[in-house]
C-alpha cells in the first residue's frame, strides 16, 4: 500500500521504507511516542499518496489536488504538527523523523499555496523549520508562524473557476 500496487517493486519500496522507518523510530525515540509517529506517517502516505508512493511519482498532481479541501488540508496539518513538538522533546536523535514532518508540512503549504495563488505560504513551514535548528528554539514564535500559515491556507478561496473544479 504505501509503495503502490501497481508493480512488484512498488511492495518492496513500501516494505523497505516501512521496516526502515519503524527501526529508526524505534532506536531513537521513547516507545510511547513511536507508535503514534509511525502510525501518523502511514496516514500520510495513505491520504497523500493512495495510489502508493510509485503512483505518487508517476502522477504529481493526485497528491496536489488532496489539499483542495480545506478539512483535508486542516487535518494532514495538524497530523504533521503534533509529532514535531513530541519529537522535538526527544533526544537529538529524533531530528530525522522530525526533517520528515517538517517536508510534509512545507509539502502540504506549497500545495495549498499553489492552489489558492497564495505562493508564499510555502515560506511560513520553512521558516518554522529553520527554527527548530536553534538549540533552544522560540517555542511561541514557531507556533505562531503554523498558525498564520494555516488560517492563510484556509482563508482564501481558489483564484479561478478551473482550480475549484478540480477534484
Amino acid at each position: 500500500m504505501i509503495g503502490g500496487t501497481t508493480s512488484w517493486i512498488g511492495p518492496l519500496i513500501g516494505a523497505i521504507l516501512l521496516g526502515s522507518l519503524q527501526q529508526v523510530a524505534t532506536v531513537t525515540i521513547s516507545s510511547s511516542v513511536n507508535l503514534l509517529i509511525v502510525g501518523l506517517l502511514i496516514v500520510d502516505c495513505v491520504i497523500i499518496a493512495p495510489t502508493g508512493i510509485l503512483g505518487l511519482v508517476q502522477g504529481r498532481r493526485t497528491a496536489r489536488t488532496v489539499v483542495a479541501d480545506p478539512a483535508v488540508f486542516v487535518l494532514l496539518f495538524v497530523v504533521n504538527v503534533i509529532p514535531i513538538y513530541f519529537l522535538h522533546q526527544e533526544a537529538f536523535a529524533a531530528r530525522p523523523l522530525e526533517i520528515i514532518f517538517w517536508a510534509v508540512l512545507i509539502f502540504l503549504a506549497f500545495a495549498r499555496g499553489r492552489f489558492i495563488g497564495l505562493r508564499w505560504l510555502v515560506g511560513l513551514p520553512i521558516a518554522g523549520a529553520a527554527l527548530s535548528i536553534i538549540p533552544d528554539p522560540p517555542r511561541l514564535i514557531m507556533a505562531l508562524v503554523l498558525a498564520i500559515c494555516l488560517v492563510a491556507g484556509l482563508m482564501r478561496r481558489p483564484r479561478d473557476p478551473v482550480a475549484r473544479s478540480t477534484p
